[in-house]
């Protein structure tokens, strides 16, 4: 999906929002497996996706809630990437393993992921090996890089919120030397919703690329703040919003439940959108 493309859905469907499909065999609702044991997840995760899909711009999969299931986490995997692609509605898919290497390393990490059978959309990616690791990444038609900016947990203050010797901080050495080197055509970066106090500042550092922003909801980001100090009159921001929507309800009501939570998200995300153009 080329960033026109993605601008281009952002407001047909009047969203930013990006579904986390972190579905957890322990938190998913207790009736689906009972029902059917692990394989649970991929039945949860086809409701989620009829639930959200009319509110949503793209899914997010965190690979190790599926690695964890060994083959038969990358088949359900596998199964609900086609589920959404059966749909017949653009939908932006994301890889999210932070994923790098040396260069042939990397190259195979690019293959499995932006190519047939998963072939995803983006992969998130840990830039700190250097541009060579990137490099592989980019040799994908209508492929995305996602690497770490800014994070949302605490763990941020260790490293990338320390002072370089240039009075910068270490974050923003990282993203303005990827932005010299990698097109906003081909690169988005993850910028933590809990990192409010940052994000006008790298929104004015960096006015044409794409945010990933995860933080929102049960990390306790704050969305309204999130939306004002981030989206551009093009939007260029996705807000992944994972456990307070997939776990809005465990009952056997949950799917309505999902959906409507789904919505309360979009509604708010509108207004913003709207107000910007």
């Amino acid at each position: 999906m080329t960033k026109k493309e993605l601008q281009s859905l952002i407001f047909t469907k009047k969203s930013v929002l990006c579904i986390g499909l972190d579905a957890d065999v322990n938190k998913i609702p207790h009736s689906l497996v009972n029902k059917y044991g692990t394989t649970a997840i991929e039945i949860f995760n086809k409701k989620v996706i009829d639930a959200t899909l009319p509110y949503a711009v793209a899914y997010k999969f965190n690979l190790a809630f599926y690695e964890i299931h060994g083959d038969e986490g990358y088949k359900m995997l596998k199964n609900t990437i086609s589920y959404i692609k059966s749909k017949n509605e653009r939908t932006f898919l994301i890889a999210d393993g932070k994923r790098n290497d040396i260069g042939n390393t990397a190259e195979k990490y690019a293959y499995a992921y932006l190519t047939p059978p998963l072939d995803f959309d983006a992969i998130t990616i840990n830039p700190l090996m250097g541009l060579d690791t990137i490099e592989p990444f980019l040799n994908f038609h209508d492929k995305w890089i996602i690497p770490l900016g800014l994070t949302s947990n605490q763990g941020a203050h260790d490293f990338l919120l320390e002072k370089t010797k240039n009075d910068e901080y270490f974050f923003e050495k990282i993203m303005k030397t990827l932005a010299q080197n990698i097109s906003s055509e081909k690169m988005m970066f993850v910028v933590g919703a809990t990192q409010q106090p940052f994000l006008q500042h790298i929104r004015l550092l960096l006015p044409e690329y794409f945010f990933l922003i995860p933080g929102i909801g049960t990390q306790g980001g704050n969305l309204e703040a999130t939306l004002k100090n981030t989206l551009t009159t093009q939007g260029n921001i996705l807000i992944n919003i994972s456990r307070d929507i997939i776990y809005a309800d465990k009952s056997e009501n949950f799917q309505l439940k999902i959906k409507e939570k789904a919505k309360e998200y979009q509604v708010k995300m509108e207004s913003f959108l709207f107000k910007n153009t």
